[in-house]
């Protein structure tokens, strides 16, 4: 008698622990479509960037788009769900494409997203290009050169930067554009280099094999890029002139680091992107000492020294420019080991802060 009742109490036990485990699924076939509604009529642009930058913070891939749809796919510690955003001026839609989650679960996800989309509204932010279908595309990187150069020098200064890290010039698409491209083992990748006197803007064109993000973020992307700017602007700190009469000589100058541009995850408003600047410096130790609109003046005191840079923010960039310092290591060139590592963990930490 004894163990007949403990074999009805495991029996009961299992199958209570079996129910327990079974949750709804999602029936699509009659789920109607999620609707939102907006407190007033937007800009297509805005709907769509407040769309992109929820999905983006909530960590859904953007497959694809139309002129008024987006479609996106979120994959969860093995669940999975798909859906389609359609959406105007006044309201959106979502509807369930596909999905191996529970009720619950997916009900969840759609509220969460649907409640930043509607944070997105109220706080607009600047439109973003739309993206190339078929995944993330880095932003563009930006290199001041160290002198203004003839378009000549700049040209041969860009030549021997692309050479000096393994790229190949493919082809030279107009007078102060190329087309460059290099193999690696982590993957091949194209860009474009547009130049002129005094800056080259270098814009990723394709790839293959190239682990990149949704988002455009691609940490050996980045390496590529912070090296090839770092050989460019290293190679145009002489300054180059047409030919003239010498001038009288001038008291020598100190050298100072170049400016080091930062691009921002994703475009920001103006008070996105203060904030995203103020959490980013107070990361890395730095200490605001003046703010005047998009402008920051922030120091370091570092047992290696002290340092002063100017932060000048745009929708897209924040430029830092080296101001002054104590006990700083510099050489006749301007370079700093400990500066550029300072430089190199501030513009990730901005880089990160500003990706939604």
């Amino acid at each position: 008698m004894k163990q007949l009742w403990l074999m009805s109490v495991v029996l009961v036990s299992l199958a209570v622990a079996g129910c327990a485990k079974k949750a709804p699924g999602v029936d699509l076939a009659a789920e109607t479509p999620r609707l939102v509604l907006f407190a007033q009529p937007q800009e297509l642009t805005q709907v769509r960037s407040a769309i992109i930058a929820a999905l983006q913070a909530r960590g859904w891939t953007t497959e694809g788009e139309t002129a008024d749809t987006v479609t996106a796919r979120l994959a969860h510690r093995g669940n999975t769900a798909r859906i389609e955003l359609s959406y105007a001026a006044d309201r959106l839609s979502i509807r369930g494409l596909e999905t191996n989650t529970e009720q619950r679960q997916y009900d969840k996800w759609l509220a969460g997203l649907e409640s930043g989309i509607r944070d997105g509204l109220a706080r607009p932010v600047v439109a973003a290009a739309a993206p190339a279908f078929g995944g993330g595309t880095p932003p563009p990187t930006l290199a001041v050169f160290g002198t203004q150069q003839t378009a000549a020098s700049a040209k041969s200064a860009l030549q021997r930067g692309l050479s000096q890290h393994g790229w190949v010039i493919e082809e030279e698409t107009s007078p102060t554009s190329l087309l460059a491209r290099l193999n690696n083992r982590k993957g091949l990748v194209r860009v474009r280099l547009d130049y002129d006197t005094e800056k080259v803007t270098i814009s990723y064109v394709t790839s293959t094999d190239l682990d990149i993000e949704p988002s455009g973020h691609s940490d050996d992307y980045e390496k590529w890029m912070r090296n090839l700017v770092a050989a460019i602007v290293g190679g145009t700190k002489s300054a180059v002139v047409e030919p003239a009469p010498a001038p009288a000589p001038a008291p020598a100058a100190s050298a100072t680091p170049a400016p080091v541009i930062a691009i921002f995850g994703v475009p920001q408003t103006p008070e996105k992107a203060r904030v995203a600047l103020q959490r980013a410096l107070g990361q890395h130790s730095w200490v605001i000492e003046d703010a005047k609109g998009d402008v920051f003046v922030a120091r370091l005191a570092h047992r290696k020294g002290l340092v002063r840079v100017r932060i000048e923010s745009t929708g897209e960039r924040a430029t830092i420019t080296y101001v002054d310092s104590q006990g700083l290591s510099l050489s006749s060139t301007g370079q700093s080991a400990d500066y550029e590592k300072w430089m190199r963990n501030l513009v990730a930490a901005i880089v990160a802060a500003t990706r939604s």
